[in-house]
Parts: C-alpha cells; sequence; structure tokens
C-alpha cells in the first residue's frame, strides 16, 4: 500500500487514468 500521507485525489487519478489507459 502507498503510503497514507498521500490524499484520496490520488486514487481518484490513477483511477480515472487507468480508465483511460483501458
Amino acid at each position: 500500500m502507498s503510503h497514507c500521507l498521500q490524499p484520496r485525489s490520488q486514487v481518484v487519478t490513477w483511477s480515472l487514468a487507468s480508465e483511460v489507459s483501458a
């Protein structure tokens, strides 16, 4: 798991990027 310091916004960005990549 990544550091808990990272905000959830980072997860949202990663999720969006994952969908775009797919």
